[in-house]
């Protein structure tokens, strides 16, 4: 009489429970690379869009634009002006003039990470807005009376000139 060779349930359950436990533990390792490389991709991002600020302040006597939509393709990749999730990055033009068009001398850029990183700004004083006045005499030169970039979020990468 001949045996026939074969798997038993018992020995496919145990292989499916053992891949189970594998996915469960590697899972989240790979949920966390694919966090990093994101919050990699905004940091180049924000690298790209302060180059096409300089360049842009350097070519024109209005100072930084008033939105990131300003800037075209000349200056920075329209890709580069949104986040990987599709979100726009936080920009907020400022001056220290006054008058009906005052120059806009300064900005804050700035994006949410989703993992704690090392390269966040934790000391930046130009993110509260109180009335129409950013703290250190500087306003908004956009014309809003929008809240600044929250720099006391402990996942907000800003960066400013």
């Amino acid at each position: 009489m001949k045996l026939k060779r074969a798997f038993t349930i018992v020995e496919v359950l145990v292989v499916i429970g053992i891949i189970a436990i594998l996915t469960v533990i590697i899972f989240p390792s790979i949920s966390n690379i694919r966090a990093k490389n994101r919050d990699t991709e905004r940091v180049a991002d924000i690298s790209s869009i302060q180059l096409g600020l300089s360049l842009y302040y350097n070519q024109n006597t209005i100072g930084y634009p008033i939105s990131l939509s300003s800037l075209s393709s000349k200056y920075v990749p329209s890709d580069s002006l949104i986040d990987p999730n599709g979100n726009p990055y936080l920009y907020v033009p400022l001056t220290k003039g006054t008058g009906a068009n005052p120059k806009c001398t300064y900005y804050h850029l700035g994006t949410l990470l989703e993992l704690s990183s090392s390269q966040i700004d934790q000391n930046d004083t130009f993110t509260t807005l109180v009335a129409d006045n950013i703290t250190n005499d500087y306003k908004r030169c956009d014309g809003t009376a929008a809240a600044g970039i929250d720099g006391d979020n402990i996942l907000m990468y800003s960066v400013h000139p």
